[in-house]
């Protein structure tokens, strides 16, 4: 399958991501002055992801007023250790603090407790028992200290329904929720590029899961995320239906795997 033929997600363009950025830090000072919070909080990673994240609240709390921004490096037992390191990186170069918190020990320490009862439902949930945990996590340090959660949801979480439920919704912002994850990496490399380097060419050029995953197992369909970012544009930004999609060349087997994530 060649999915060059059918792939026809747009990378954004410099004008693009200029435009882009603008409206972004707008949204994230207007959201900030509407909820009174005194700084912001993200969830590091190591990831581009994160960093990008970091790096549009410090350009947001230039022009802005001052904030006190905080970031949290929750590991799972699946981290790479290199992630550390560009997590904290990434939050010197962004003027964060960070702390860690190994949420790795928590899901142990529960699956242990309940591993009798609920072995086998505890083995197929645990990646959402981290996430869960998390955003648990964030919700109770934004609480406690008045931060608005910059959240990394973007668009493609958001169509898929991939998205926090434990944050108070006076303490959460979707900096990214208006992009589709297949932009990600232009857009930081073009904040990166316009103001002196804020997010570490180590962390642009770092794969992400799902492309690592992609590299083992070519035929693990919808592990490539312009695959998943090409057809969610087709029925939402450009409203074609099946029959349209198809038409395009897209196989088949693509097409209902991201119709069963659709949540819209």
């Amino acid at each position: 399958m060649n999915k060059k033929n059918f792939n026809t997600f747009k990378i954004p363009t410099e004008e693009t991501c200029r435009n882009i950025l603008d409206k972004i830090l707008q949204n994230i000072v207007h959201r900030k002055k509407q909820t009174g919070c005194e700084g912001f909080l993200v969830a590091a990673s190591g990831g581009v992801l994160s960093s990008l994240t970091m790096a549009l609240g410090k350009l947001a709390s230039i022009s802005g007023k001052p904030s006190k921004d905080m970031a949290i490096f929750m590991p799972a037992a699946t981290t790479a250790t290199e992630s550390y390191d560009l997590a904290y990186m990434a939050a010197e170069k962004t003027g964060f603090s960070i702390q860690t918190i190994p949420v790795k020990f928590m899901v142990s320490t529960i699956k242990t407790a309940l591993r009798e009862n609920f072995m086998a439902l505890l083995e197929e949930t645990t990646a959402n028992q981290v996430q869960s945990l998390r955003n648990i996590i964030l919700g109770s340090f934004a609480i406690q200290k008045n931060l608005l959660v910059l959240h990394s949801t973007t668009k493609s979480d958001i169509l898929t329904a991939n998205i926090p439920s434990s944050i108070p919704p006076e303490n959460l912002c979707y900096p990214l929720g208006g992009i589709y994850r297949s932009e990600i990496r232009n857009l930081a490399t073009y904040v990166s590029g316009k103001f002196d380097n804020i997010i570490p060419e180590e962390i642009i050029s770092r794969p992400s899961l799902t492309e690592s995953v992609n590299d083992e197992n070519p035929d693990n369909l919808l592990k490539n995320q312009n695959d998943l970012d090409t057809v969610l544009t087709l029925i939402h930004d450009q409203k074609k239906d099946r029959d349209e999609i198809t038409s395009l060349g897209i196989p088949s087997d693509i097409i209902d795997k991201v119709y069963k994530l659709n949540a819209f």
